[in-house]
Formats: structure tokens, C-alpha cells, sequence
């Protein structure tokens, strides 16, 4: 990674813009038609239930060039849901997933989450494991399963915030 790398809230125009970009190469990636699971509504009214306080919505930047998104959004008072993780290819295999998974995972520790959920794909499945995440059944109503059923996984932290070494 570049020393330029800048990991942060989405809070202006250029950044929310930056995050539709790479979230519509991350969903041209998998795909999956924009209507699935209301993404293309989604993706126009960002930040939306990404939005704080509630949620996050975070980009980094490599210098001028937007590198990576990753977003979290609230279940409920002591749960939320890490979603939309996506590094572009060109920046891929440089660790900036594992900032950007550090990075919302120390945010949902100050944000008082005490269990983080998430859908991955089978080829991240031993590095959520790494990260001390657990395979769990459906913990949402509209989950990508329903389409992917052999595909994607859910997963949850195994220890609470407050004991948690992975943080």
C-alpha cells in the first residue's frame, strides 16, 4: 500500500460519489442484476442506512484514487452488519481489505456493537476465521442466500467487545 492510503468516513459529495463507483464494480463483479435485493436504490441514496449514526459508510484513497469501500449498518441496538467490502483489482493483494476490515471492526467497537455480522464469500471464509469470526445461521430478513444458497456464508464475531483480542 501506498503511504498516501487514506481510510475514512464518506462524508462529502466526492467520497459518496467514489463509494457508488467502486460499489458498482463490486456488484458488476458478482453478477448480480441492480435490482437484486433493491442494490441500484441502494447505491442512488447513499449514504442512507449506511449513514451515521447508526452505520458507516467508508472509503480509502490512495492519493487521488479511490482504492476501497467498506460499509456497516445497524441490525439493532447491539448488532449491525459489515457489507460492501470491495478492493479494487488493481490494489488487491497489498493488505488494504484487512485495513478496511480492522478499521470498521475497531469503529463498530466505539460505536458500543457487541456482535458484527456479515456475508462472505466461500474463498474468504478461512480469513473471517482468522479475523474470529464464526459460521452462523440467517440473522437478517433479506439475506443473500436466498439466490446464492451454496455460495455465501454468515458469520459473527465468537467473543463480545468488551473481550474481544481481535479488536
Amino acid at each position: 500500500m501506498s503511504e498516501e492510503l487514506e481510510i475514512r468516513v464518506a462524508r462529502n459529495t466526492r467520497d459518496v460519489e467514489a463509494v457508488q463507483n467502486l460499489w458498482n464494480a463490486y456488484w458488476t463483479s458478482l453478477g448480480l442484476a441492480p435490482e437484486f435485493q433493491g442494490f441500484a436504490d441502494e447505491l442512488r441514496t447513499l449514504p442512507g442506512r449506511y449513514g451515521e449514526p447508526g452505520g458507516l459508510l467508508m472509503i480509502a484513497w490512495d492519493g487521488e484514487r479511490p482504492a476501497g469501500t467498506i460499509a456497516l449498518r445497524r441490525l439493532s441496538e447491539e448488532s449491525c452488519e459489515a457489507k460492501r467490502l470491495f478492493v479494487s483489482p488493481e490494489f488487491r493483494g497489498q493488505g488494504l481489505g484487512q485495513a478496511l476490515l480492522n478499521r470498521i471492526i475497531a469503529e463498530t467497537r466505539s460505536m458500543g456493537y457487541r456482535t458484527m455480522y456479515g456475508d462472505s464469500l466461500p474463498s474468504m471464509i478461512e480469513a473471517h476465521r482468522e479475523y474470529g469470526f464464526r459460521q452462523v445461521g440467517l440473522y437478517s430478513a433479506a439475506p443473500t442466500r436466498e439466490r446464492f444458497t451454496s455460495s455465501f456464508f454468515s458469520f459473527r464475531p465468537i467473543k463480545s467487545v468488551e473481550t474481544a483480542d481481535w479488536l
